[in-house]
């Protein structure tokens, strides 16, 4: 004999499972560990159920690589210790020991038929090991949990046959770190948050105050608060000699940062210099043949 495979049952409402018998006559063992009962099609046309919590055989009549499953019924309950499925197959000519087909005996929490008719204001889960369900919900018909909470601060929202989805109305989100690729969230505040980009009109109070941001772009059109002072507005420009930059900013800038940039061989020998022109221009006097660069900022 040999152990072929095992699988989840609630994890799929399908499939197929693995046998790999080549000779005619072997013979296949399934123990149903679930709750989830399965209608299996054999390769020769042949059709049988295997119940929950059941352990049965079948001689193949057939080289039977696969079976095909789909669940036939779910017990309403609580999933037990484990949900398994275990193929093992023996050839034509060793004998499967044991009377079956077999049931399986476990302990069910069934729940209750009728929803109690009261309210808590709390639950408390104290001295528990970490990964202990505090909160677990399950839709008919489905083996496994869609909603899980424990007692470690890990939500799950979602399983195999219902996807997971959150839906924040109002209010904010607030976390030290984000560290991912894409942010599938239509809108969080008065902002929007797409993939890879922050672009937020106003957040809030109209300030942005960040810890780490793993984004490829943050676009702030308020006040980005640094952990020292503010900053409003930034223009970077580049040119010679005397020329005339729009940087737009609506007042006239709080600093200015310029100095020549290039490998002259023959160093300049006039300072440069800025003044502005009205809140929106600069005006930047240099020497004839030398380049520079700056940046124009407003706190």
């Amino acid at each position: 004999m040999q152990f072929v495979a095992a699988f989840d049952p609630g994890a799929a409402t399908s499939g197929e499972m693995s046998v790999g018998a080549v000779d005619p006559g072997s013979k296949v063992l399934l123990y149903n560990l679930s709750i989830v009962s399965l209608l299996l099609n054999f390769e020769n046309g042949d059709t049988d159920i295997l119940h929950a919590w059941e352990a049965k055989w079948w001689e193949l009549e057939t080289s039977t690589p696969t079976i095909a499953w789909k669940q036939q019924s779910v017990l309403t309950a609580t999933p037990g210790p484990v949900s398994q499925v275990t193929v093992t197959v023996y050839r034509s000519d060793e004998e499967v020991i044991g009377t079956y087909p077999l049931s399986l005996m476990y302990l069910l929490n069934l729940g209750n038929a009728v929803p109690l008719a009261m309210s808590a204001s709390s639950i408390v889960n104290s001295g528990n090991a970490a990964g202990t369900p505090v909160v677990t919900a399950q839709v008919l018909g489905d083996g496994n949990n869609a909603v899980e909470l424990s007692n470690d601060g890990q939500l799950t929202l979602g399983d195999g046959l219902h996807a997971g989805n959150l839906t924040i109305n109002g209010g904010a989100v607030s976390v030290p770190t984000v560290n991912a690729a894409t942010v599938n969230a239509t809108t969080i505040g008065a902002g929007t948050v797409g993939a890879g980009t922050v672009n937020s009109t106003t957040n809030n109070t109209g300030t942005t105050n960040s810890t780490t941001i793993n984004t490829q772009t943050i676009t702030v059109n308020t006040i980005l608060n640094l952990l020292t002072g503010s900053l409003t507005r930034v223009f970077f420009f580049g040119g010679s000699a005397s020329q005339n930059f729009a940087h737009n900013f609506g007042v006239v800038p709080s600093c200015v940062l310029i100095n020549y940039a290039g490998n002259f061989g023959v160093a300049p020998t006039q300072d440069i210099a800025w003044f502005s022109t009205d809140s929106n221009h600069i005006q930047v006097v240099g020497q004839t043949g030398y380049n520079y660069q700056g940046v124009a900022i407003h706190s």
